[in-house]
């Protein structure tokens, strides 16, 4: 579905940058692929979940894989 939509609407305007945010933990198996990719994205927004026992250990760890992956295919790294 998100290859779909990038072509769709990449076929009638050019002013689009398309966003990929893996959740947390990363996890890179849903990938759409660097055709439809611009940037690549940390959200770290639900400071208050269980999952964030350590939510500083926790930040440094995702931005250090996104870091990696977003760097391995070119593509620019949001936080």
């Amino acid at each position: 579905m998100y290859q779909f939509t990038v072509n769709y609407v990449n076929a009638r305007t050019n002013n689009v940058l398309w966003e990929w945010s893996p959740n947390i933990p990363f996890n890179d198996d849903y990938y759409p692929g660097d055709n439809y990719v611009d940037i690549d994205v940390v959200d770290m927004y639900d400071q208050g979940n269980d999952c964030y026992n350590s939510f500083d250990d926790d930040m440094v760890v995702q931005l250090e894989q996104v870091s990696d992956f977003a760097s391995q295919h070119d593509k620019i790294l949001v936080l």
